[in-house]
This record gives structure tokens, C-alpha cells and sequence, in this order.
């Protein structure tokens, strides 16, 4: 599916892509908690945090950006709330994952996936309800200008290559958003290349499950190299 020519599309087009990686992340560690990696738990439990960061900083992102331009003509203090629930969420699982980083004999796999499986109907209505709400049809009927739904997809591209930390996030994007993109045949969105292109090497905080050779997350090998080799040229995506 090629990139949307109608601006109206565009939100959407990116956001559908973003809330694909969400839940390629989550089914990924939940097959995971299935039979843990023992054996490559800090670079399980580094992917784990990075992923709840990412849906963190997505929230943030729209939360600063396109809630409020949004809300100039439609109503989005439903999907406001629906952050605060699966943040509450997160909050809960990242202290899980920060106290078995800080001391593996505290790793509970079974709480883990508990939590998951508690978390997984908050946040996958909430993903598939919010690209319903932003939907072309929904943006003209509010009657937004065209140059005005442009810019803001601008801005929150601008947002995302401003704030997200690429040491953190970079790592989980590589691995997730090839498989979707792989898979669908698209292109990857902006906010993500975006990202990507803030740094080719990640910093010391994840070079454990960004580079290890256990810990292969379903992702072909293949498909990675062919990302690093286009920012290693330049090449645009």
C-alpha cells in the first residue's frame, strides 16, 4: 500500500503504522513470558522497557501536538482518558521490569504476563479506536483546512525527531517497525525514520538487546541489515 496523496489520510497512514509496532511489540513479549529467555533476560527485559517508553512518548507526542489541534473542532477527552488507564499500566509494568533489571532473582515471568494479558483489551481498543476517530472522513466532516491537517503532521514529525531519545527507542523501532513495514509493503512512517536517523549506534544502555544474537525477536537478520545499510548510506526511505 503506497503512502497516502490525500493530506487527510496522512495522520492515520502514520498512526496505523505506530499502533502495528505497539502490538507487534506486545504479542512479541507475550510469547516471550510463554517459555522465558533465562538465559538473555537482561536483553528481553531491555526490550520490554523500551517498548512500554515508546507508547509512552507516542502519547506524549500526540498529547502535545495533535490532541490539541484536534480538539479545535472534535472531542478527544476520550482517548485522553484511555491514556491515563494504560499508563497506569505501564507504570506498573515498568516497575516490574526496572526491579528484575536491578536484580534478576526478582524476574517473575507469571506476574509479567498476568499483567499483559490484563493490559492487552485497554490498549488494543484503545489503538483501534483512536485510527477510527482520526480517520479521513472524520477530519473533513469536522472541517479542518487541508494546509492546516499538513502542518500539524509536520509538527508532530518535528516533535518526534525532537524528543524521542534514540539510545532508548531506536533499538525498538529498528526491530519492530521493519517487521510491519516487511510485512504490509510500506514504507515506514516519518516520525520513525525520523528517529532512526538521530543515531546509527546505540548508547550503552541498550546495546544488549539491540545486538544480541540470542534474543532474535521473530525479526529476520536480513531485513535489519538492509535499514542499517540504507542510514550507513544516507539513503532516503
Amino acid at each position: 500500500m503506497a503512502a497516502p496523496t490525500d493530506t487527510y489520510e496522512l495522520l492515520k497512514y502514520n498512526m496505523v503504522h505506530a499502533h502495528d509496532t505497539f502490538k507487534l511489540g506486545y504479542d512479541t513479549i507475550l510469547s516471550h513470558l510463554e517459555s522465558p529467555p533465562h538465559d538473555d533476560l537482561k536483553n528481553f527485559l531491555g526490550y520490554c522497557e523500551a517498548w512500554a517508553l515508546s507508547i509512552e512518548s507516542h502519547h506524549t507526542s500526540e498529547e502535545e501536538v495533535v490532541f490539541p489541534f484536534l480538539n479545535q473542532k472534535m472531542d478527544f477527552s476520550g482517548e485522553k482518558a484511555q491514556h491515563e488507564i494504560i499508563h497506569a499500566n505501564l507504570d506498573r509494568l515498568l516497575a516490574l521490569i526496572i526491579d528484575a533489571k536491578a536484580d534478576p532473582s526478582k524476574f517473575d515471568a507469571a506476574a509479567l504476563k498476568d499483567l499483559m494479558a490484563e493490559f492487552r483489551e485497554p490498549l488494543y481498543t484503545h489503538l483501534d479506536e483512536e485510527v477510527e476517530h482520526i480517520s479521513a472522513s472524520n477530519l473533513k466532516e469536522a472541517q479542518f483546512e487541508e494546509h492546516d491537517v499538513k502542518t500539524m503532521v509536520e509538527k508532530l514529525e518535528a516533535y518526534a525527531k525532537s524528543h524521542g531519545d534514540p539510545f532508548l527507542l531506536v533499538p525498538f523501532m529498528r526491530r519492530s517497525v521493519l517487521a510491519i513495514s516487511e510485512l504490509n509493503g510500506v514504507p515506514m512512517f516519518l516520525p520513525t525514520v525520523t528517529l532512526l536517523q538521530q543515531s546509527k549506534t546505540p548508547g550503552p544502555q541498550c546495546l544488549g538487546f539491540f545486538a544480541s544474537l540470542s534474543f532474535r525477536l521473530s525479526l529476520r537478520r536480513s531485513t535489519l541489515g538492509t535499514l542499517m545499510s540504507y542510514l550507513d548510506a544516507g539513503t532516503p526511505i
